[in-house]
């Protein structure tokens, strides 16, 4: 049993069935029903030969261990892992709220400041000027609702996650019952218990996801052996579980991501090749637009640096089409940023070097040739990674010669 205990409602216990335990759908959403590691017959396929492209990893049996949360405690003692997920959203909510508190005309908002720091980690920003709450994902979702009284844990998960749902809710619980993280039963008794707290849409799906968060990444980070010889027989030659590849990680981490929408996949990405890839590095590094500026350096607004370790500044796409007009001027912005100087954490970087890891091979596909030109307007600027179908990590790219058709070809084989 996994409990944990949440701040306003105490201990939740059972957000984790018992093993062999079968599922069932959440209604209308085409889940299959099976047990906790998932369904469906092996596809065997026989192992490739090693590619040129393929960059070799030191890691002989998989990568950094994520210790499971503690029963009876809520799993969020770790600071590293809440700043990789949403040290932005927490540092821009304080830093607003701040603002509001100290501001000659009053907020009139109707939300607490908890609440206000929710809608902050589900993408949403308030314009300090307009007194307005806008999209800063980029998108057009419809603003977060507040639940009614008479809304108890069974309608509120019916409202986001039943048959007729649309919410981008929907698909992380369809995530967490597929992969027998929990059940239906489970999920209301939650939902029920958040919403005493407050009946704000964004406070629930975010608290809800907090509560799971620990759980989700440790099946990513630490998959079951044996589910992975099920799952991905070509990666293990002897026919026998063992040391699970870096590669059946990935492929693993792409699966459970698949569907989420961008916020929560562009986190659990994150989270991903920083714990894999990337251990040493920093995350969500703020860089202010003021402070760049005493540089001589200018760029068009305050960005935030995925990873950032002693001379190189990481962008994790974990996208499966071409880059949005907001992520090529973020881009461009950092691309500005090469011999400044950043201190965070207590460290001071000198910034060399822009990387882009395209985490999907769709996403590096049809960012190819977009990908081709900066190298060679950025030439000793900037390099790129690259994880193909198969789950293999290419070398560091910093020529477009490079990317060339065999190149293409290994990022878009299938397993």
């Amino acid at each position: 049993m996994y409990a944990a205990r949440h701040p306003s409602i105490g201990d939740i216990v059972d957000l984790e069935m018992p093993a062999g335990m079968v599922t069932r759908p959440v209604a209308g959403s085409g889940t299959p029903t099976g047990t906790g590691a998932g369904g469906g017959a092996p596809d065997p396929r026989v192992k490739p030969d090693a590619d040129p492209h393929a960059k070799p990893d030191a890691d002989p049996g998989g990568g950094p261990d994520v210790d499971p949360a503690v029963p009876g405690t809520r799993p969020d003692a770790d600071a590293d892992v809440d700043v990789d997920a949403k040290g932005k959203d927490v540092a821009d909510a304080e830093r607003d709220w701040h603002a509001l508190d100290n501001d000659s005309r009053p907020y009139k908002g109707k939300f607490t400041e908890m609440e206000f720091r929710a809608r902050y980690a589900e993408g949403w920003r308030y314009d300090l000027d307009k007194r307005k709450w806008y999209d800063a994902t980029g998108g057009k979702r419809k603003k977060p609702r507040a639940f009614g009284e008479d809304d108890d844990g069974a309608r509120i998960f019916n409202k986001l996650a039943g048959e007729k749902s649309k919410s981008s809710f929907k698909p992380y619980v369809e995530m967490l019952i597929r992969e027998g993280l929990a059940d239906e039963a489970a999920i209301i008794g939650i939902l029920d218990g958040l919403r005493k707290v407050s009946r704000d849409e964004n406070y629930i799906r975010h608290e809800f996801k907090e509560l799971y968060r620990d759980r989700v990444r440790k099946r990513i980070l630490n998959p079951d052996p044996a589910e992975m010889l099920r799952r991905h027989p070509d990666l293990f030659p002897d026919g026998k579980p063992g040391p699970v590849p870096l590669e059946a990680k990935h492929r693993e981490m792409r699966r459970h991501l698949a569907g989420l929408n961008s916020k929560d996949m562009g986190n659990l990405a994150e989270v991903w090749y920083r714990q894999v890839h990337a251990p040493d590095s920093e995350p969500q590094i703020a860089i202010k637009q003021s402070e760049m500026a005493k540089q001589g350096i200018a760029i068009d607004g305050d960005r935030s640096i995925d990873l950032l370790d002693a001379h190189t500044a990481r962008e994790i796409k974990f996208i499966q089409g071409k880059l949005s007009k907001r992520d090529i001027a973020e881009f461009d912005d950092l691309i500005k940023l090469r011999g400044a100087e950043v201190s965070a954490r207590g460290k001071d970087f000198v910034l060399d070097e822009v990387q882009v890891v395209f985490m999907h091979h769709k996403g590096g596909i049809k960012n190819l040739e977009w990908a081709r030109t900066q190298l060679k307007a950025n030439e000793g600027k900037l390099s790129f990674e690259f994880f193909n179908a198969k789950g293999e990590r290419s070398s560091v790219i910093r020529s477009a010669s490079e990317l060339d058709d065999s190149f293409l070809k290994w990022l878009g084989e299938s397993p």
